[in-house]
């Protein structure tokens, strides 16, 4: 059995990068990124030396992925649509990960990079679709060449600067899709506005509006346990981010008085351990 190949995606406005995906994931990312996206993207795969503009790479003579279709004006391509047009560019080519680029498209490399975490993500993987004769060290962090980019003169995105505060609390948050499907992360940060998650989110959150649940593990009184409300994500590319959709009121109350017990029992916690 051959393995499984596994790529991930940088995004150089939001600085965001992917989880490990599959091919076919992969595919589906780059069907529901607009042209214009594409030139803010990087792509890395198992046994590529270098990250690699994903324009560049779409361009070249690549035989993973295919960038356009054509589906009938004014109609736009829903899931299924995707997701058979997917299943037939993957089922007609092979899997080709070798690319060469030029020097000129390495001249703004100069501060990412794959952390650890995504690379022992990568390993593990690849280790259960292989047969126990699979070495890990095949594939190691040190091995890997991870060549910068700088991104120093991206200009921050206007919205940003009008957030409510942030509170850098790591809270359970539940994502529950239209479909019924679940996305369990915590967050990075999080305000009475919306939450940075600590994880990449999936497709099935993108463009709609899903159900999200903040839950406090850590206290006596359940009215302040969890908190209901409506979200998007933020952002037209990968994303970890959420932005609450027009919560009432109450939601925010019940939300803050929440956040403010959950810090009430980690400062608690910390005079204990002090």
């Amino acid at each position: 059995m051959s393995s499984k190949v596994y790529w991930v995606f940088y995004d150089s406005l939001s600085k965001f990068q992917s989880n490990p995906v599959s091919t076919e994931e992969a595919q589906i990312m780059i069907f529901k990124m607009r042209p214009p996206q594409m030139a803010r993207f990087y792509v890395w795969t198992t046994g590529w030396q270098s990250w690699q503009p994903l324009r560049s790479y779409l361009e070249s003579d690549q035989k993973n992925f295919v960038s356009t279709f054509t589906v009938p004006v004014p109609a736009l391509p829903g899931e299924d649509t995707i997701k058979a047009t997917v299943k037939e560019v993957l089922e007609n080519t092979q899997t080709k990960t070798n690319f060469k680029i030029s020097k000129d498209d390495t001249k703004s490399f100069s501060s990412i990079r794959l952390d650890e975490e995504t690379v022992s993500r990568i390993v593990r993987q690849e280790s259960a679709d292989k047969h126990s004769t699979f070495n890990g060290e095949e594939i190691t962090w040190s091995n890997i060449q991870k060549p910068d980019l700088d991104f120093s003169n991206l200009q921050q995105n206007k919205q940003m600067s009008r957030r409510e505060p942030r509170h850098e609390l790591k809270i359970e948050v539940l994502l529950i899709s239209s479909k019924g499907k679940t996305f369990r992360s915590r967050s990075k940060n999080i305000s009475l506005s919306g939450s940075l998650l600590e994880d990449t989110i999936p497709f099935d959150y993108y463009d709609i509006a899903f159900d999200v649940i903040v839950i406090n593990n850590h206290t006596a009184d359940p009215s302040k346990s969890r908190v209901k409300m409506q979200a998007r994500t933020v952002g037209d590319g990968l994303t970890q981010r959420i932005h609450y959709q027009n919560p009432t009121e109450q939601q925010k109350k019940s939300l803050q008085s929440l956040l403010e017990d959950y810090l009430e029992v980690q400062k608690r916690s910390l005079s204990k351990t002090g």
